[in-house]
Order: C-alpha cells, then sequence, then structure tokens
C-alpha cells in the first residue's frame, strides 16, 4: 500500500508505503490506502483534503450506496465510516 501528498499545485510534499503480511487484492490494497490516508491527514491536521486512487474497483465499491459482504467490503465499509465523519 502507498499514497502521496501534493499541495493543490500537485507539488509533492511526502508519501508513505506499508507492507501488508498475506495476500490481498489490487482493489482491497488501494481501499487500505485510502483507509489510512484520512487518518493521517487528521493527525498532520490537514484539512480540504482530496483523496484520489487509480483503482476504480475501489473508487467505485467506495462510492457505492451498497455494503459488500467480502474482504473490500469491509475496508470499504470502514473507509465509509471514517470518511462521513469529516465531511467539510
Amino acid at each position: 500500500m502507498a499514497f502521496v501528498l501534493e499541495t493543490l499545485k500537485g507539488k509533492f510534499v511526502w508519501g508513505r508505503t506499508a507492507w501488508s503480511r498475506g495476500s490481498v487484492t489490487m482493489a482491497e490494497a488501494e481501499a487500505l490506502a485510502l483507509l489510512d490516508s484520512p487518518q493521517l491527514a487528521h493527525s498532520q491536521g490537514l484539512q480540504q483534503v482530496i483523496f484520489k486512487t487509480d483503482s476504480k474497483t475501489a473508487a467505485n465499491a467506495i462510492n457505492s450506496p451498497s455494503c459488500f459482504t467480502t474482504e473490500l467490503g469491509d475496508i470499504v465499509n470502514q473507509c465509509k465510516s471514517i470518511l462521513s465523519l469529516h465531511t467539510d
């Protein structure tokens, strides 16, 4: 899992990578990065943050009103819960 923090002008600020034991799909890895991103942004005092992903599967799952009963669904539901706390 990895993510990058940029300014609105696209200037690199910092990035983060992490390893996960076991086997995860690409969509699960992307969703895990999206799960970690809001928590890290909050801990850094960042506001008005835009989260992006290059995984159409993860983006569709997070934007879907449906609940999924898969490993990806569990991660997506956690993401939705965290993101709903920070609507600004």
